[in-house]
């Protein structure tokens, strides 16, 4: 019975590893699109960017790797975990 418990448990650690991965893979992606279209409408308006669209997408990855919303992303593991704990706490009362 026990085993069991830790195989569930087992089971949905790497379920939420591997949303964990697909989430943070999309968040990057979808931040160098955002980048690459912010360099396209500034060099649009202003003329490009000093040190070109790499240079531009690289300084805003640095940002985004220190943001808020990319640690928001473990609560992917904390929200489930907390649940469960949650619960066996209230069930044993």
């Amino acid at each position: 019975m026990f085993l069991a418990w830790i195989w569930r448990i087992v089971g949905l650690f790497a379920v939420l590893t591997a949303l964990y991965i697909g989430l943070s893979l999309y968040n990057r992606w979808s931040e160098r699109r955002r980048l690459a279209a912010e360099y396209s409408r500034r060099e649009a308006e202003e003329g490009a960017p000093a040190g070109g669209r790499d240079a531009f997408v690289a300084e805003g990855m640095n940002h985004y790797e220190r943001s808020l919303r990319r640690k928001l992303v473990i609560l992917v593991y904390l929200i489930p975990f907390g649940a469960i704990a949650l619960l066996v706490a209230l069930a044993q009362l």
